[in-house]
């Protein structure tokens, strides 16, 4: 009757023992993990850039692409609202220069969700409106009658370059 504990007694010792040195290889290869084999990832969204060509748009129309898993959309925007923006945003161009964006009177750049943050927008009579909750924006993103809740529209990061958008980050900055 004792050889069975005995056995019993030797097997378990040797599990222990295996666990043990399990854990203990485990945790020396964590020490030797870095964060330098995150960082591609990380770079690889930040870097993403897509081109649109809107040299064929014509006034009112917009055009739309998917970046980085979002839906952004360009409008042309018309002539007479067009110069209303341009001279309602003339000091803001040199800081969106330097900031994520440039700017083209012409043209409205903006990621097609509104505050409901589900539903795209439907663009009518200068006026852009969020399908599910209703709410109406104007041809510069700006929430139209709320001054309780001033959420604007999201803007991705862009410049223009000639007759092309492209979208995402500019390639000076960190």
């Amino acid at each position: 009757m004792e050889n069975p504990r005995l056995i019993y007694r030797v097997i378990l010792k040797i599990l222990a023992l295996g666990a043990f040195l399990l854990l203990l290889w485990v945790m020396t290869r964590s020490l030797f993990v870095g964060s330098s084999q995150s960082e591609p990832e990380n770079s690889k969204q930040q870097v993403q850039l897509i081109t649109v060509d809107i040299s064929t748009m014509r006034k009112g129309e917009i055009k739309k692409a998917r970046w980085q898993g979002v839906e952004v959309a360009v409008l042309y925007r018309k002539a007479f609202i067009a110069q209303q923006v341009q001279s309602a945003t003339q000091p803001m161009q040199a800081i969106n220069k330097s900031a994520s964006r440039s700017f083209k009177a012409n043209y409205f750049v903006y990621i097609n969700k509104g505050d409901s943050g589900n539903c795209p927008l439907f663009y009518s009579d200068d006026t852009f409106k969020d399908i599910c909750s209703g709410t109406l924006f104007d041809s510069a993103g700006r929430k139209i009658n709320d001054q309780k809740n001033p959420i604007n529209l999201k803007i991705p990061p862009h410049y223009f370059v000639e007759e092309k958008l492209v979208i995402g980050k500019w390639a000076n900055t960190p």
